[in-house]
């Protein structure tokens, strides 16, 4: 009985148990599957932040071709009733708001497709570079269950409280940028009126002048 007791006992301390053994060879793995979430959380901000500059640049976008159009129109209507002298102030002051804001138009429409493209090798529809490397390491993600990232989401979803905060925070930019372009049609036509109301007065001596 004592012979058989001894093997037992050296055998059970040389054996380690199966908690060590399992915290020993799940660490590691926890770790990178944790970093790994992360970089994948890290990515969607990014993509959310992306989408978001997407659509305030795209109503940016909006309100500048609108005014171009509202400037447009003043101008049609303003050198209507004026005569040639007049018409070539106009038409200089009108070529002179015309030309910035479609230097503005350019930069917006250069800066969303700047952004499209990025949020494109974002999501892996053309990976390059960085974002090539970040779609491998966000391909390796484990899912509860054992899938594969294949079952993430294509879109970040935010929380209520989130979606919220940034659709205020949307609106305000967006009230800030038709206050700013309101603004800026309102100098154009008050310089088209003060201009068109200067030479009124030059332009009655030269037509009395032309009657005698």
């Amino acid at each position: 009985n004592e012979y058989t007791k001894v093997p037992r006992t050296s055998l059970a301390t040389s054996v380690p148990s199966c908690r060590s053994v399992s915290s020993s060879e799940d660490g590691p793995s926890s770790h990178s599957g944790r970093s790994q979430q992360s970089d994948r959380e890290a990515t969607r901000n990014v993509q959310e932040g992306i989408r978001y500059r997407i659509l305030h640049l795209s109503e940016q976008l909006r309100v500048e071709r609108a005014s171009r159009d509202e400037n447009t129109r003043i101008y049609l209507k303003v050198v209507a009733s004026a005569d040639r002298h007049q018409a070539a102030h106009i038409r200089q002051a009108f070529e002179k708001i015309n030309q910035r804001t479609s230097a503005s138009i350019s930069h917006i429409e250069c800066r969303l497709r700047q952004c499209c493209q990025q949020l494109l090798e974002l999501e892996g529809r053309r990976p390059s570079g960085l974002a090539l490397k970040a779609e491998d390491s966000l391909d390796n993600v484990q899912q509860p269950g054992g899938a594969v990232g294949a079952d993430a989401p294509e879109s970040y979803v935010c929380s209520p409280q989130r979606q919220r905060e940034l659709l205020l925070h949307r609106a305000e930019e967006q009230l800030e940028v038709v206050r700013s372009s309101c603004l800026s049609l309102q100098g154009g036509y008050e310089s088209l009126q003060d201009r068109y109301l200067s030479d009124l007065p030059e332009s009655l001596e030269s037509l009395q002048e032309q009657r005698y």
